[in-house]
């Protein structure tokens, strides 16, 4: 029985623990936008090495109940460590999406470099684009944007 997502969540944050340390979080949304948790794992680092083990235990671990997996998809707050991990387990061919919170969060932080005057306009184009139903109706929106 195959997995019911092909796309994989994945991030690191720093605010559960005290430690300081990052954890890992690994998780599918299905077709109905459901979240399904995979795995969270504490870890003293957020390098490939780590997030390749966790992508590898996810694909060991729903062998092990009899389901395939087949990932296309990956989206994740644009670290270096995830990307690079996950093309190494799921190949080259896979689309890479940028988690829109932390997307937004990125542009707030950095509209400043635009004139003042075209603030509101990039906000609302973003916000739109966002929305984009399929992949090539994103391509023809970041275009004309």
């Amino acid at each position: 029985m195959p997995i019911k997502s092909s796309r994989i969540h994945a991030d690191a944050t720093y605010k559960l623990i005290l430690e300081g340390m990052p954890v890992l979080i690994r998780d599918t949304t299905d077709l109905d936008r459901h979240f399904h948790p995979h795995g969270i794992n504490i870890c003293t680092n957020e390098a490939k090495p780590d997030f390749a083990i966790i992508f590898q235990a996810l694909i060991e671990s729903t062998e092990r109940i009899s389901e395939r997996i087949k990932v296309d998809t990956l989206i994740f707050d644009g670290s270096d460590a995830i990307r690079n991990a996950f093309k190494e387990l799921f190949g080259e061919n896979v689309l890479l999406i940028m988690c829109w919170v932390h997307m937004r969060r990125n542009l707030v932080k950095n509209i400043h470099i635009a004139n003042e005057e075209f603030h509101k306009d990039i906000m609302e184009d973003i916000n739109t684009l966002q929305l984009a139903c399929s992949k090539d109706v994103f391509e023809k929106a970041k275009d004309l944007f």
